[in-house]
């Protein structure tokens, strides 16, 4: 139970840390001084963090209703909503 609910919650707060900064970062750091800036569409990123920022909060109010603990139904929920994620 404890592990399942580090790994979720861990794996949201490593992408929109890691998965976003760490981009930039290497941009900055790494390329050399006079190298093109790194162009992005603002709107697609804004995006992305709404959606992950928004399904941490809702994971860990679900885990605050439920005590912190994972049953089955609420496994399968989590299970039925990665599904659901992954084919739209």
């Amino acid at each position: 139970g404890t592990m399942a609910v580090s790994n979720a919650l861990g794996s949201n707060v490593f992408n929109i840390l890691v998965g976003l900064g760490l981009p930039w970062f290497i941009q900055t750091v790494v390329v050399a001084r006079g190298a093109a800036p790194l162009e992005t569409d603002g709107s697609s990123i804004f995006r992305v963090v709404i959606v992950l920022t928004g399904s941490l909060f809702a994971f860990v109010l679900a885990l605050a209703v439920l005590r912190f603990r994972i049953g089955h139904g609420f496994g399968r929920c989590l299970v039925i909503a990665y599904l659901l994620w992954v084919i739209g």
